[in-house]
């Protein structure tokens, strides 16, 4: 098991784990805003039972799903960073909001409610299945 510590900022109180490639295929876009606040992390491609726990100021709160990260790469982070301003057409995050609801489990993404925005101590647990 991979374990990973962190922080994140959070924008739309929630944190996304997905496969990178999920976001490419909704026309995300990994500009500089997403850069700054979000983390990819390069693993192994395979299938991962993954915990995400972010701690802020309304406490702990904790997932676990498991997903394909078919790409190697996992993203973590609020997904509207991968949809910013001038880096990304604005319809292009009103599609994802309409397809995810930003809480949404999938074979590639699933998504945790942070209780509020702000700045956030995340772990991170990471366990390959195959």
């Amino acid at each position: 098991m991979k374990e990973l510590e962190f922080e994140l900022g959070c924008d739309t109180a929630h944190f996304a784990v997905a496969d990178f490639q999920f976001f490419e295929h909704n026309k995300a876009f990994y500009g500089p805003t997403a850069k700054r606040m979000c983390k990819v992390i390069d693993v192994e491609p395979g299938r991962y039972e993954i915990t995400i726990s972010p701690f802020g100021w309304d406490g702990e709160t904790s997932r676990t799903e498991t997903i394909d990260v078919r790409s190697g790469r996992l993203f973590v982070g609020d997904s509207c960073y991968m949809f910013s301003s001038g880096e990304c057409a604005t319809d292009f995050w009103n599609d994802f909001i309409a397809l995810t609801n930003l809480d949404f489990v999938q074979e590639r993404y699933f998504a945790i409610n942070t209780g509020g925005d702000g700045r956030f101590s995340v772990e991170l647990y990471l366990k390959k299945l195959d």
